[in-house]
């Protein structure tokens, strides 16, 4: 998904930069980048766009949607992360062989391990770390309600 992602984000890209050269009109150019923004940026000034000036100019080509070896090593490591934060999760099945208490105990690692990934992802984001580490395990906990209630 890492992959594809990247790929449809390098084709949007060269899909504007294509619109852009197209257009004669500074405006509509300038509209084009403006609807390309994420909505929170829809209030920046555009800095003006010009041009190139003179006979011999031509727009600068569009480049070619290639993924690069890096895509694929953070592909790799994607799935890495997703194969080491789901193991302990299933450990208990395999070393507990009582049913309902592997499930009790794989539901508390799998919560533990919500909650890291909440505080990693408030790191990240600037936020308060224990207050995303609570809204990820929260939504959690109740997909896990809504799940046993519908008999999973």
């Amino acid at each position: 998904m890492y992959l594809v992602s990247t790929m449809t984000e390098q084709n949007r890209r060269k899909n504007l930069l294509r619109e852009i050269q197209r257009t004669q009109d500074t405006g509509e150019a300038q509209q084009l980048i403006a609807d390309a923004l994420p909505d929170d940026w829809q209030g920046v000034p555009a800095r003006r766009l010009s041009r190139p000036s003179g006979s011999g100019s031509s727009p600068s080509p569009v480049p070619k949607t290639v993924l690069q070896a890096t895509d694929y090593a953070a592909a790799m490591l994607i799935c890495f992360v997703a194969v080491l934060t789901t193991l302990p999760v299933g450990i208990p099945f395999l070393v507990i062989h009582e049913p309902r208490i592997a499930m009790t105990v794989s539901r508390g690692l799998a919560f533990l391990d919500l909650f890291a990934c909440g505080i990693v992802l408030g790191h990240y984001s600037g936020g308060r770390t224990w207050k995303y580490g609570v809204g990820i395990t929260a939504i959690g906990v109740v997909l896990v309600l809504v799940i046993t209630a519908l008999g999973g």
